[in-house]
């Protein structure tokens, strides 16, 4: 009885040794699952104990659903911040783990513009105007703020929370003509202090500034030397509101203001008595939020004739 009773005992620590074994194995594994750009993130992870054998489960899972827009041209006159632009999102916690909530936010385009702009958060009360509520926080797109307390974390089975994000210009639109950036906000959930979390994608927006835009239908015309001399005529299509400039690429003269048709002369021109070309470029201007168009560039060539007027010439070059 007594050699019995210990085969039994035998057997039944070695499969306890086995059964340790197998649960040891299946120490640390891990199944994780994201679903991105779909407004849904989940992530599940499952831990094996090797001394108990006891097992515990984690399910990250939350929507973020959004309405308005950030996008769009940022164009006001006068000082910053200006041009508001906002939109909600609703953050509901769908897993079975509390979920402490971050926010990030990537950029490409303009390497200043980011900073230029800045993000404000504050929970929804009523609506999201432009007027943000009690508990905001503010960053800019290249430094996006923390999460508003209200709205930082979700216990399982919390209600949907409202979150507003408004975006302002922080410069004036003069110091930020033409300037573009596409921002992607990203929500994160994570399980308290752990390394546990995941995250979903809000919709992509991109902002520009505006900037008076170029002159269309520009030309330059060759009249040959003459009696006396030769000129440039140059040409463009007129918009009201909008005054012009022709500067000359080579010296920085400007024929300001400048209205077509305009007459360039070699005396005008860089380069003239070795008979180089250069290049001139017209500009377009406005004074309402103080911008200036890239230029249009035209490149012609000019040669002084004898002393300094007869017989010079500007030769437009094609």
């Amino acid at each position: 009885m007594m050699l019995a009773r210990r085969a039994t005992t035998t057997r039944w620590v070695k499969a306890r040794a086995a059964l340790s074994v197998r649960v040891a194995i299946a120490v640390g594994s891990v199944v994780f699952l994201l679903l991105a750009g779909t407004g849904l993130a989940s992530a599940v992870w499952l831990v094996t104990a090797p001394t108990s054998g006891t097992v515990s489960a984690a399910t990250v899972s939350f929507t973020a659903v959004g309405s308005g827009s950030l996008a769009g041209e940022y164009k006001f006159a006068g000082a910053a911040p200006g041009g508001a632009k906002v939109r909600s999102v609703v953050l509901t916690n769908t897993g079975q783990s509390p979920l402490i909530y971050s926010l990030a936010v990537a950029n490409t385009g303009s390497a200043t513009l980011p900073a230029n702009v800045s993000l404000t958060l504050w929970p929804m009360s009523g609506s999201c105007t432009t007027t943000p509520g009690s508990g905001s926080t503010a960053g800019t797109l290249a430094a996006p703020p923390a999460m508003p307390t209200a709205v930082a974390s979700a216990a399982v089975g919390a209600s949907a929370v409202t979150l507003c994000m408004m975006t302002r210009l922080t410069t004036t639109v003069a110091l930020a003509q033409g300037q573009s950036v596409t921002a992607t906000p990203t929500f994160t959930g994570t399980v308290g202090a752990s390394t546990w979390k995941t995250s979903v994608s809000d919709v992509a927006f991109t902002q520009t500034v505006y900037r008076v835009a170029n002159v269309t239908g520009a030309t330059c015309t060759t009249t040959p030397p003459a009696l006396v001399n030769g000129y440039a005529t140059l040409n463009w299509t007129t918009v009201a509101g909008v005054t012009y400039k022709v500067v000359d690429a080579g010296n920085g003269g400007a024929i300001n203001p400048s209205t077509p048709p305009q007459r360039l002369d070699a005396v005008q021109l860089s380069g003239s008595a070795a008979g180089t070309t250069t290049t001139v470029t017209i500009f377009a201007m406005e004074s309402t939020y103080g911008t200036t168009s890239t230029g249009v560039p035209l490149q012609m060539t000019s040669q002084l004739g004898v002393a300094g007027l007869l017989l010079a010439s500007v030769t437009c070059v094609p």
